[in-house]
């Protein structure tokens, strides 16, 4: 090894291992949907937090920065995103979760006009829109544009369920209006493209979902 490859490795060490913040106090959102019931309940419970070393953390990391990079993107098509990271808390103890934000149609709607599409849908200019943002390899990538989002992440769909859900219900401390449906910003990886899901409300599996919490 040289001593620039020692410096990566040092570089890694630090990075890696158990933060405070990896001990979450909440069952979030971000993983009721997912296929495993005893994989929340042990996160949830503390059986243990698990230890990344220094590369994973650095790709999680590039995750939450990628967040601000669609802000930016958005916000210069002409898209502002409100109430990044609102805070949802639910009547069930312990569950919740934070949003990146969401829209207006208003705010889309001019932007597709400019551009000239066709393809517009008539959908009330008030209506409030939810929206998250995710990098994915390209196979994780690919898989979603042909497959869909259920399909290729239950977790990921069942995210945006709990937080049209919780925008929804009076009993949540939640804040955001109704959110009418949800968009999922994905970019790849590999080659930097860009794919919106659109996601739409279902109550019953939503509401699944939250007797499962």
């Amino acid at each position: 090894m040289t001593w620039t490859e020692d410096l990566v490795t040092a570089i890694d060490a630090a990075v890696g291992g158990v933060d405070p913040g990896d001990w979450r106090t909440h069952l979030g959102m971000s993983g009721i949907g997912g296929s495993c019931e005893r994989k929340c309940w042990y996160t949830y419970n503390w059986h243990s937090a698990q230890s990344r070393d220094g590369r994973i953390k650095r790709l999680l990391d590039r995750g939450h920065e990628e967040e601000h990079r669609f802000e930016r993107y958005l916000k210069k098509a002409g898209i502002p995103i409100h109430q990044q990271q609102a805070r949802f808390t639910s009547r069930v103890q312990g569950f919740g979760g934070s949003i990146d934000g969401y829209v207006f149609w208003s705010d889309i709607l001019p932007v597709l006009e400019r551009f000239g599409s066709p393809n517009i849908p008539d959908i009330p200019p008030t209506t409030c829109i939810g929206v998250d943002f995710k990098t994915s390899n390209k196979s994780k990538f690919n898989g979603i544009v042909k497959r869909g989002l259920f399909a290729e992440s239950s977790a990921y769909f069942g995210q945006a369920q709990s937080y049209m859900h919780a925008s929804r219900d009076p009993h949540w401390s939640n804040p955001v209006p109704p959110l009418e449906f949800f968009l999922y910003f994905f970019v790849c990886k590999d080659n930097d493209e860009l794919h919106i899901e659109t996601i739409h409300y279902h109550a019953a599996y939503a509401s699944q979902l939250e007797t499962a919490a």
